[in-house]
């Protein structure tokens, strides 16, 4: 599932929302419908978002700022066929993330009352939303309820930290919204499962099927629906430099020959410190001056799935098990290069 911010000119969108407003007078009075249209929408300070299965629009929601502390949740709807899939707990949770991430220490709703919105209200309590006073410009009356969440306070009992089991490629993120970021160095960035803390202080489970190296610019799908972006750390570094290109391509040669993590580009190279490797540099004719940037090393010929990766096995100087015997005349097969890198 994909949430992306609403587009108003898609006409299932103006469907759906026709039907939550024929939802909204079908189950309260004129007076107590607060249900925003399609101009309301359309207002500053309002971020709409719909939910996607594919290409196929499953839901709706939107979250209005009061002020900069402060956010209201508006109009949460589901497609029928697809009521009590969790498309309305992911719109609510992505909308959430994007509460925290602007900072608000609060986030209100009015809603209705009776049998039609217990659903609904099932998931607000679920989420920790808890009763209280009106709000903003709303009064009390017997066919509204208000509803509060403390985004300051403590998760409520039995809501654990959301967890992250898909790596969305940075590629792939066009159009779709990041509502927090966090910033790991090379090491950090290849992980299968371990807890982890956002940038702006919210807990996560990275839940992966196998070890996957995260590249700068990357996101994590969260079983929420937000997507928490992944920034390289800038780390200590030892920048490469030579007289022309065909020196700087000898030092690259010997520096992979030695199977050190390397970052190439149109000018220089960069390596983690190490004080036998910038011997050999300066002895090959480089020089080697100590920086702090990111770091995004190549991948290698053979794993295919990022720099940290050695997917094949070999020996220079260290002892690795092969999964595969060759016979003693018999030339190991070449495999087809796999290159990973950055896009």
């Amino acid at each position: 599932m994909r949430i992306v911010p609403g587009d108003f000119d898609d006409p299932r969108v103006v469907a759906l929302l026709r039907l939550h407003l024929a939802g909204m007078h079908a189950n309260s009075p004129v007076c107590s419908v607060h249900a925003l249209d399609l101009t309301g929408l359309r207002s500053p300070g309002i971020s709409f978002y719909t939910a996607l299965k594919g290409e196929t629009l499953v839901g709706m929601g939107a979250i209005k700022e009061l002020d900069s502390a402060t956010g209201e949740i508006k109009s949460m709807r589901t497609v029928p066929a697809q009521l009590r899939t969790g498309v309305g707990a992911a719109i609510l949770d992505h909308l959430l993330g994007v509460a925290r991430a602007r900072g608000y220490r609060r986030v209100s709703l009015e809603t209705g009352t009776g049998a039609a919105f217990e659903p609904a209200l099932a998931l607000y309590r679920n989420r920790g939303f808890r009763r209280g006073e009106p709000f903003g410009d709303y009064a009390a009356t017997s066919f509204s309820q208000f509803m509060h969440l403390d985004l300051a306070a403590p998760a409520a009992a039995g809501v654990g930290p959301a967890r992250a089991t898909t790596v969305v490629r940075r590629a792939d993120l066009a159009g779709r919204i990041t509502v927090d970021t966090i910033t790991l160095d090379r090491a950090a960035r290849f992980r299968r499962r371990i807890a982890m803390t956002t940038d702006r202080g919210h807990d996560f489970l990275l839940d992966l099927s196998e070890a996957t190296y995260l590249a700068h610019g990357d996101a994590l799908e969260l079983s929420n629906g937000s997507l928490v972006k992944v920034l390289a750390a800038a780390e200590e570094l030892l920048e490469v430099h030579a007289h022309d290109a065909a020196a700087l391509t000898r030092i690259a040669w010997h520096i992979g020959n030695r199977h050190t993590p390397c970052e190439v580009t149109a000018t220089a190279l960069y390596i983690q410190p190490d004080h036998v490797l910038a011997g050999m540099v300066e002895g090959l004719g480089g020089h080697v001056h100590r920086v702090k940037r990111p770091f995004e090393p190549e991948g290698g010929a053979y794993g295919g799935k990022g720099p940290l990766a050695h997917g094949h096995s070999h020996h220079h100087g260290h002892v690795r098990e092969h999964d595969h015997v060759h016979a003693c005349n018999e030339a190991p097969p070449r495999p087809a290069p796999r290159v990973w890198r950055p896009e």
